[in-house]
């Protein structure tokens, strides 16, 4: 878990390497890398469910947070601003694969979820109830849970990297939080 201590401190060192990328310094990205893409690879496997796409996922947005870094006008939010980039650099490969998969496996291909391996990962010593309770959740709930219970991030940070709303992501989590109680006891 990130605790807030840490997540601060995590985005104050991502702003002040965000504020090199800006001046010039392109290895800064390599740096931003090396300090925040785990949780960048994250959030685009909590959407993609496939370790490949992800790495895509999160290749793709490193791109384009290079190429829109000037564009950034409060270098105090580049963390959430970069998770933001990741999210819907996941999002666009998921739109693109069910362009191009055939309408009846995409029935197939929804129905298997591979994100319970990011649970996994994220607790390793939880038991097999708390990983098949987490793989039950929908894809947006299940990232909120992480993003919020295990990654210690606001609603209101949470809503920037998933473009959906405070009040929506707040209630999401309150029902997922729900329905793991009634699946654990």
């Amino acid at each position: 878990m990130v605790f807030n201590s840490q997540k601060k401190q995590l985005s104050s060192q991502c702003a002040s390497l965000f504020e090199e990328l800006i001046a010039g310094r392109s290895s800064a990205l390599e740096d931003i890398y090396d300090l925040a893409g785990r949780q960048m690879f994250t959030v685009a496997y909590n959407i993609v469910g496939d370790y490949q796409l992800a790495e895509d996922a999160l290749q793709d947005g490193l791109l384009q947070i290079y190429k829109n870094s000037s564009q950034l006008k409060d270098v105090s939010k580049a963390l959430s601003w970069m998770l933001t980039i990741i999210n819907n650099a996941a999002c666009a490969i998921i739109r693109k694969r069910k362009a191009e998969i055939p309408s009846e496996d995409t029935e197939l291909i929804a129905q298997s979820d591979a994100a319970g391996k990011v649970v996994e990962d994220l607790s390793k010593n939880a038991d097999d109830s708390l990983k098949k309770a987490m793989e039950s959740l929908d894809p947006d709930s299940r990232n909120i849970v992480i993003l919020k219970t295990v990654m210690g991030y606001t609603y209101i940070e949470i809503s920037q990297i998933t473009g959906i709303s405070v009040a929506n992501c707040q209630k999401k989590h309150q029902r997922a939080l729900k329905h793991l109680k009634e699946l654990l006891g």
